[in-house]
């Protein structure tokens, strides 16, 4: 069976100091309800105002979780996987990171015969990004470093 490998990802900063990031999982897993506990719990609020909220989501969230179940059955159906030609391997790829979610930054590969992927995960607090490539067959992920808000794919 296939497996995700984790990669380390190189740091360069402004002065030329090289140093590794922590993988750490933020959290794309969690689900809404949680984020949004842990966005109530982090602020003060009056007893009286934390229970309107909860009235108002409630409802509210009936609306939301139809429009997120046909919007999810659209996306399975859309190809996730972005496919790499030979000509942009050899240069290899270049990705502009935001600074808020540079110290969560992942980056796995899984090499399989008829072509590796490459993932990049940037969680944020209430969401983030995953994208997913392919390469072509016999390439795999060399290396990948992170300088000055972009991140440098290379490729062997």
């Amino acid at each position: 069976m296939d497996a995700w490998e984790i990669v380390d990802i190189q740091v360069i900063d402004s002065l030329n100091e090289k140093s590794n990031i922590d993988t750490i999982n933020y959290g794309l897993d969690t689900t809404a309800e949680q984020m949004h506990f842990q966005f109530l719990s982090d602020i003060q609020h009056l007893e009286e105002v934390s229970i309107n909220h909860q009235i108002i989501s409630k409802s509210a969230s009936r609306v939301i979780n139809d429009s997120k179940t046909e919007i999810r059955n659209l996306e399975e159906s859309m190809n996730l996987i972005e496919e790499i030609d030979e000509l942009l391997i050899g240069n290899g790829i270049t990705i502009e990171i935001e600074d808020l979610g540079i110290k969560s930054l992942s980056v796995s590969k899984m090499v399989r015969e008829n072509g590796s992927l490459v993932r990049i995960i940037q969680p944020e607090r209430f969401g983030g990004m995953i994208r997913t490539y392919k390469l072509p067959a016999g390439f795999d992920l060399d290396s990948a470093v992170l300088q000055e808000g972009f991140l440098k794919l290379s490729f062997n």
